[in-house]
């Protein structure tokens, strides 16, 4: 899927993670997301992005799931994704074995968290109405509940190519990926819960 040209809207993802949930900003500059390419619709529409960063926001019941989208299968041309999840009462981020040469702290530092498998589903025995899984590379799995998801796929102006996350220094590496301050063109968007 190729990204959408719209009215430009630069912002952070650190400010698309702190909107209130009634906003409509920056979403009216957006278009929707095409439904089977819509990560809170389509199982694993997500594979081989990375997991970049996550952020809890305990007082107002939010995670922030920031992700790099270079290297996506289906969703081509988009430099990052946030999912935010409101209204969360689960978050649990496991790694399993990954033991590498030099130890397990060793080999988990500058890992890479690759998705291979991302999924939504309604619940119906809980108090939160949603469960989001993403399983990534090497036994790593997020799972968050919680009663309402967004859904951004985002341009990152000047972003260099995608590092090796295994050579360089990690000040290096941080420079040439998305995080939460660097500023975006939120382009496409989608909402599951109330209200949608």
């Amino acid at each position: 899927m190729e990204p959408h040209p719209v009215a430009a809207c630069l912002t952070t993802f650190e400010h698309l993670l702190a909107l209130p949930c009634d906003s409509t900003w920056p979403v009216e500059f957006c278009t929707p997301v095409p439904p089977n390419f819509d990560a809170l619709r389509v199982v694993d529409v997500l594979r081989e992005a990375q997991v970049l960063d996550i952020r809890c926001e305990c007082i107002r019941m939010t995670v922030g799931i920031l992700l790099e989208m270079r290297t996506a299968i289906d969703l081509v041309g988009y430099d990052a994704a946030l999912i935010v999840a409101r209204g969360v009462r689960l978050c649990s981020w496991e790694i399993g074995d990954r033991q590498g040469d030099h130890g397990p702290l060793e080999a988990i530092h500058g890992a890479t968290w690759w998705i291979g498998g991302s999924e939504l589903v309604s619940l119906t025995t809980s108090r939160s109405k949603f469960e989001f899984t993403l399983a990534c590379s090497t036994s790593a799995w997020l799972r968050i509940r919680a009663d309402r998801f967004d859904f951004f796929l985002a341009k990152v102006p000047n972003l260099p190519e995608i590092p090796d996350y295994s050579a360089g220094p990690s000040s290096l590496v941080r420079a040439s990926i998305p995080d939460w301050n660097k500023p975006c063109i939120p382009l496409v968007y989608s909402r599951l819960g109330p209200g949608t």
